[in-house]
């Protein structure tokens, strides 16, 4: 078929009237191939839409439409069919895919402003001061006054740790600011302390698991446990509590397995591998595909800010992004998948072990499915593991369970691996499925990426290989290492969204919200900044500290904006009314998991750890660890984190909700859990009274839960209290109040 001669005529003479350029008719060009495609299944002419459209004999329907068009001819609807049947070859020459382009601010390079002048230079102290100053001189806004020295080391101990002070008293500097000659220099090495500490990491750490959609099962229907991966969630605390480098904790993350072989790396790839997996899918197709969706749409929302997804069934409506696009994009991915990964100390011991652990599932697998395909079963005959081990005669099922404990042995990782991925093979341990992927590496290694026409597996459109959008420019991605490549160009300086995108999230983490609102979605439909200049400035300096975390913390930390205080100011408020020139520190409550852990350190009942395998979701709320080391079972969450709008684990989250609802002060005050809190305060107030004077009780359990002096005024109210309930509940209404709940 000659599409020059045969097909272009017919589609220019009796469609591109209707249908072509940037005002198409219904938005539907077929002068594009990429959405020419979704009118069309190539080599099945009777299922494309304009097929059954060209030869409807309803006239409302039929195109070309109106009394003016003649119904295309026999030869014409032929010619069509045929075009379509043989693959629906495009002569890109005739009709060339355009290059995108947008002048959307997200999309243009980032060029490093000019620090600002400002008229009122006083109480500048960081460059961030600067852009904001700038802004609110422009507002007609004043900047509010500095914040207590308690009350802004309370702040940044809860901001980087999620715990309060008296909990982080084991670091070796214990600054008292209030008595120190110089509180500045004693706030910055509190500060370098606290980046330093196993305490930030978990707090930090727990930020980026929400964008990383980490759980340890599987979702779906099953939702079987992922016992291994913990492993993940570890190798982030660490790598926040090592001011890892934000481009190499993203390299690790997307091409850990194609890096030199090493534990961190493969351990790094968790972040692909927390996508769901339906153990209930027999279409291996469909599985495969469900998998790919997800880490595409969480890689562009994690890494470009991106919302993707709306770009598997067609253009992109808004961003300039194409089907094409996603596809392109998704093959970076393509030839991979998650599993149990043998750690690269036990990889020797454990080939074969898991060898013949196949060797003797396949040989009965293979002779129950023998024996119902005799018995007449219709093919393809299923058989479940669960009915394979049955299968098993004596001598098979001792040593397959032998076998079974070994391996279960061996350190593992949940984690994403390709054919591909190292010089060496990969070492991988079944994990518990009912109808798991594909296992056999050559068949992964032979997998082509297609454009799929409405998002749909089984109408696949032409092959694509790996690719960034085409708005960001052109580039070579080899077969080999993909995804070293694609993170390869994420840290670029061609591409202007990864360095914004990170530095929007580290001010959002520390504010309560982004100098883009949208932290997750940089494209035309999110909101533009508050602060350009800033954003971009804050962008070029984390590039040029070699994209150092810890630099972005001190700028934000020791700035005059972050360490203002809370004071109301009437003519800010009518200036502006939201705060959008940060006139004024807002208090923000802490998420679920810094609630939990705040109340078990101040009940002197939080117990230190480093790591390991998760405490059971059933266990949870009688576990003393932080709560990041609670199990996170999609179906199944810890009663605080349910209650406390923590993420489902399910999606990307690039920002808590906060709500409030009848059963969070229900729990506050009534559960087993605050029961047990309050006791604990007790004893820990009534030691550090040394007396049974209700004065000084009251006067010990406040300042021991504010970490503050307390005034008189609350030392009467509390001792009411005191004499009429007890100690105990003193401390437990003393945990329910939002000073204690909230970053100050």
């Amino acid at each position: 078929m000659d599409f020059a001669k045969q097909v272009y005529p017919i589609l220019k003479q009796q469609c591109f009237d209707c249908h072509s350029g940037e005002k198409a008719k219904q938005g539907l060009r077929l002068d594009l191939v990429d959405e020419l495609l979704n009118q069309v299944h190539p080599g099945q002419p009777g299922d494309s839409k304009l097929i059954t459209l060209i030869t409807s004999s309803n006239e409302d329907d039929r195109m070309p439409p109106g009394p003016k068009r003649k119904p295309l001819t026999p030869e014409q609807v032929e010619i069509l069919a045929t075009w379509i049947e043989q693959g629906v070859e495009w002569d890109e020459t005739l009709l060339p895919t355009p290059v995108a382009k947008s002048d959307h601010w997200a999309f243009q390079p980032i060029q490093r402003p000019e620090i600002p002048d400002v008229a009122k230079s006083e109480g500048i102290l960081t460059p961030v001061d600067a852009f904001i100053r700038s802004h609110q001189e422009e507002m007609g806004v004043t900047p509010g006054k500095p914040a207590a020295m308690a009350t802004l080391k309370r702040r940044i101990a809860l901001d980087l740790t999620g715990l309060p002070v008296s909990a982080l008293q084991h670091l070796s500097i214990k600054p008292d600011l209030e008595d120190q000659s110089q509180p500045e220099d004693a706030l910055k090495l509190w500060i370098d302390q606290l980046l330093a500490s196993r305490e930030y990491g978990e707090r930090w750490g727990r930020h980026w698991l929400d964008i990383a959609r980490f759980g340890e099962s599987n979702g779906h229907q099953h939702n079987r446990d992922r016992p291994y991966a913990w492993r993940y969630r570890d190798y982030v605390i660490a790598s926040f509590q090592n001011n890892k480098p934000f481009d190499r904790f993203l390299t690790e993350q997307i091409a850990g397995d194609e890096l030199p072989y090493a534990d961190e790396n493969l351990i790094a790839t968790g972040f692909l591998a927390a996508a769901r997996y339906s153990g209930n899918e027999l279409d291996k197709e469909i599985q495969r595909n469900d998998i790919l969706v997800d880490v595409a749409n969480t890689t562009a929302k994690a890494f470009l800010g991106l919302t993707m997804e709306c770009a598997q069934c067609h253009t992109h409506k808004f961003d300039p992004i194409s089907i094409r696009d996603y596809y392109r994009f998704q093959a970076f991915f393509a030839k991979g998948q998650p599993g149990n990964v043998v750690m690269k100390r036990d990889q020797e011991k454990a080939a074969p072990l898991i060898k013949r652990r196949w060797e003797i599932f396949d040989k009965v697998h293979h002779r129950l499915v023998e024996a119902r395909r005799r018995r007449g079963y219709p093919e393809p005959v299923l058989v479940i593991p669960k009915s394979v081990v049955g299968g098993m005669n004596k001598e098979e099922r001792a040593e397959f369970n032998v076998l079974e404990k070994k391996i279960s042995a061996i350190n593992q990782t949940w984690a994403w691996m390709a054919p591909s991925s190292t010089e060496e093979p990969l070492q991988r341990a079944p994990h518990e499925m009912r109808w798991p992927l594909e296992r056999d590496p050559q068949l992964l290694a032979s997998l082509k990426s297609h454009i799929l026409l409405r998002g749909e597996v089984k109408s696949k459109g032409p092959v694509v290989h790996a690719g960034w959008p085409a708005v960001f420019g052109p580039g070579e991605v080899p077969d080999s290492k993909p995804r070293t490549a694609l993170a390869g160009w994420l840290t670029s300086p061609g591409n202007p969204l990864t360095a914004r995108v990170w530095v929007n999230r580290v001010w959002q983490w520390h504010f309560g919200k982004g100098l883009v609102d949208t932290s997750a979605d940089f494209g035309t439909q999110g909101t533009p900044p508050s602060h350009p200049g800033l954003l971009d400035w804050l962008a070029s300096e984390l590039i040029q500290s070699g994209w150092d975390t810890a630099h972005l913390h001190r700028l934000i930390l020791h700035s005059a904006t972050y360490q203002q205080s809370d004071s109301f100011d009437k003519a800010n408020e009518s200036r502006d009314p939201d705060n959008l020139s940060y006139w004024r520190w807002e208090p923000r409550r802490i998420e679920a998991e810094a609630i939990h852990d705040s109340i078990l350190a101040i009940a002197n009942l939080l117990e230190p750890s480093e790591g390991g395998p998760s405490v059971p979701v059933d266990k949870a709320t009688q576990s003393h660890k932080r709560s990041i080391y609670a199990q996170q079972k999609r179906d199944r969450q810890p009663l605080h984190q349910t209650l406390f709008d923590a993420p489902n684990t399910t999606t990307s989250c690039a920002r808590r909700r906060v709500s409030t609802v009848a059963l969070q002060p229900l729990f506050l005050l009534n559960s087993s859990f605050m029961e047990k809190a309050a006791n604990s305060l007790a004893e820990r107030v009534r030691k550090a009274a040394s007396s049974e004077d209700p004065e000084a009780l009251s006067r010990t359990a406040i300042e021991t839960v504010l970490e503050r002096p307390a005034t008189d005024e609350e030392v009467a109210k509390a001792g009411e209290l005191l004499e009429a309930t007890g100690l105990p509940e003193l401390c437990l209404a003393l945990l329910n109040l939002n000073e204690f709940l909230y970053i100050p």
